[in-house]
């Protein structure tokens, strides 16, 4: 089964969060199990080695993500930058509780304990910024989620276009009509999705969809699709029902 290799980092990012808390739940126990040290420290060391791993795999798997988003999204590199920015130091502070569980290992230097937590306790801080601006990337710019629609600075810059990280054209916009303007929006959309297994594109749909202005641009809120002609052809004929008159002749 194909999995988008943008999602890889999502899994991998997962791993140090997991081992942080870990972490700082040890450090506690630590405290009140003076006797079980030496037994602790093998396990901090051990969670050190797996957490300088799956922090450059988390590394790693971000930068397959970025090269992906940016091709699909440019003005993405600016929101990406500064969670890479932060994300990159946690490999530097698992390095750091490396080499001190290594050492501790072989001198048990209880200053080198109280560093070990302070570094474990700055850890903690950076791999909540940095999990905080992930999903920020997901929630508020929609990077990952399948069948994003790009924010638009003005309503008629709104889109249901959408291609995948090769370019392909996935959701082609037909055509478009304007229902309501300002701040909330609502638009009309004809569209239509490509098949991947036939490569051809599916009959028409529609989708009304609502947008709020926000800091960034217009943000989807809440969407209704109609899949094919027949269900169309119900709705119109629902509204002739209750809307025996057309207020527009007036």
């Amino acid at each position: 089964m194909f999995v988008r290799k943008e999602l890889y980092h999502a899994v991998m990012a997962h791993f140090p969060i997991a081992i942080t808390m870990i972490w700082i739940v040890l450090e506690c126990v630590a405290v009140a199990y003076k006797k079980k040290r030496r037994e602790l420290d093998l396990i901090f060391l051990i969670l050190a080695v797996l957490g300088v791993a799956f922090s450059f795999l988390a590394n790693f798997t971000g930068e397959m993500a970025e090269s992906v988003h940016i091709a699909s999204i440019p003005q993405a590199k600016e929101w990406i930058r500064h969670h890479a920015e932060i994300g990159s130091y946690i490999i530097w502070f698992y390095l750091c509780l490396t080499v001190i569980s290594g050492i501790l290992m072989v001198v048990a230097l209880q200053w080198m304990r109280v560093v070990r937590f302070g570094i474990a306790f700055g850890l903690a801080i950076i791999v909540a910024i940095t999990a905080t601006r992930g999903g920020e990337l997901v929630f508020e710019h929609g990077l990952g989620v399948k069948g994003r629609v790009e924010m638009a600075e003005t309503i008629d810059a709104i889109t249901l276009n959408w291609k995948d990280e090769n370019g392909v054209l996935v959701r082609e916009e037909l055509k478009k009509e304007i229902l309501t303007r300002g701040s909330w929006t609502t638009i009309m959309f004809l569209y239509r999705e490509l098949n991947r297994k036939t490569s051809d594109y599916g009959p028409p749909k529609i989708s009304i969809r609502r947008y709020r202005k926000g800091a960034k641009g217009y943000q989807e809120q809440s969407k209704f699709t109609v899949t094919n002609a027949k269900q169309a052809y119900q709705i119109m004929d629902v509204f002739k029902q209750w809307f025996p008159e057309d207020p527009r002749q007036d």
